[in-house]
């Protein structure tokens, strides 16, 4: 290949990592207005005497956020590889 096509493909790769990254921070910061993270007492508190619905939605809502957090890190790291193999 010669070198304006390695130069594309690296710009394209730095275009797609950095709305990869500019999305996961979109999420995450949403995430974060929405619903404020639990210590490990208060989860743990919170699912041995969860009893009312606004209980539960708190833990419902612990969850989600972690998920969406762990997603948005693979999300990261794959968009950090695939940049990483265009080179």
């Amino acid at each position: 290949m010669t070198i304006a096509c390695y130069s594309l493909k690296r710009v394209a790769a730095g275009m797609l990592l950095s709305l990869a990254l500019i999305a996961c921070t979109l999420q995450v910061g949403a995430a974060a207005q929405s619903s404020p993270m639990l210590n490990k007492e208060e989860l743990k508190l919170l699912l041995a005497s969860a009893k009312t619905s606004a209980d539960e939605q708190k833990l419902v809502s612990y969850y989600r956020a972690k998920a969406e957090r762990l997603t948005n890190t693979r999300l990261a790291i794959a968009s950090n590889l695939v940049a990483s193999s265009l080179c």
